[in-house]
């Protein structure tokens, strides 16, 4: 949303912030957060049944690499965040985790984009566990508590969050991200679990919504988890700071990640141009030496007669006034005296 300019104070760009939530209330205000169909046990069987070729198909078209699986806590409640760069982010995600990590992983998508529509808010739930989450309004302050239980449901489960709160432009490295996923992990006593996402963007960009192979491997990068026990004094004296002192530890590691994938397919691009350009020199030298070659193998050589040769023919024997040599002769005739 762009603020008008005649709004001075930031009351109004408050108020009006609740205004544009009211285009779109009608539609979206009654929309639970997590349905408990999500969870019986037929819908999980069909959705483990239905991800498994869709995800496969994924990490061949996004030629998907991943990085630091060994980092993702597989017990307990988790807050998986990540940086947000295209709408194939989830999948790929998804897809990186290991089994029983994304068998009780969620992710928190937009109420206003993903489930203002039955069919469209349906098949979202069913196909990929997923919450609504309502990112502007009075609605969004009692999202925290939301999240909260289902994080600690079950034993622990895994939530999915973008904290930049949407997607970024393909130039943007990594966008403000906003505390709301940190006091989530505060709360709920859960790490979160940092990861990196590169190359989404150039396989579904923001402005198109027709998936295309992706030119280069998109890679997923899972970092250190962040343990909101390292907080925990902090969290007694002040929540907010302690969210937003979470947040900024949580951004040096994604910048950190993000810069570290982005150099190694610099560098594996460079590679690849220096082993291009050799394999056109190479193919250039040997197209400059094939014709010469085939100039010397196309060459012939006659052999005049001589006199002992001129003599037998009158003989009765086998004339030859002159004889043709094949190139691979040559050099035995080159020097036959006349």
């Amino acid at each position: 949303m762009i603020p008008d300019p005649k709004l001075t104070t930031v009351s109004d760009l408050y108020q009006d912030d609740f205004a544009f939530d009211a285009e779109v209330d009608r539609e979206v205000r009654h929309v639970p957060v997590h349905c408990v169909w999500q969870d019986k046990w037929p819908i999980r069987m069909a959705r483990c049944g239905l991800q498994s070729p869709f995800f496969l198909w994924v990490r061949w078209l996004m030629r998907a690499e991943t990085r630091g699986l060994e980092n993702v806590p597989r017990r307990g409640p988790l807050i998986i965040a990540s940086n947000h760069r295209s709408h194939s982010d989830t999948p790929l995600i998804l897809s990186s985790l290991p089994f029983a990590v994304r068998n009780r992983t969620a992710p928190a998508a937009a109420k206003d984009f993903w489930f203002r529509r039955r069919f469209k808010s349906t098949l979202v739930r069913f196909y990929f566990n997923a919450l609504a989450i309502t990112r502007r309004g009075q609605e969004a302050r009692s999202m925290v508590s939301e999240m909260v239980r289902y994080v600690r449901r079950g034993g622990g489960r895994a939530l999915l969050i973008y904290p930049e709160g949407g997607r970024v432009e393909p130039d943007a490295k990594l966008g403000e991200l906003k505390s709301g996923p940190a006091r989530v992990a505060l709360l709920a006593q859960a790490p979160i679990l940092p990861v990196a996402v590169t190359g989404t963007e150039k396989v579904l960009s923001k402005d198109s919504s027709t998936p295309k192979r992706a030119p280069a491997p998109c890679r997923v990068s899972f970092g250190e988890p962040i343990d909101p026990a390292d907080f925990a004094e902090e969290m007694r004296r002040n929540e907010v700071r302690a969210a937003r002192s979470m947040t900024a530890k949580l951004t040096e590691r994604l910048l950190a990640m993000i810069e570290t994938a982005e150099e190694d397919q610099a560098r594996r691009d460079a590679a690849a141009t220096q082993r291009k350009g050799q394999v056109s020199a190479g193919a250039r030298d040997a197209a400059i030496q094939r014709p010469n070659e085939t100039d010397s193998n196309a060459l012939t050589c006659e052999v005049p007669a001589t006199a002992e040769t001129t003599a037998s023919g009158e003989d009765g024997n086998a004339p030859s006034a002159s004889t043709s040599c094949s190139s691979s002769d040559q050099q035995k005739h080159t020097n036959v005296p006349v």
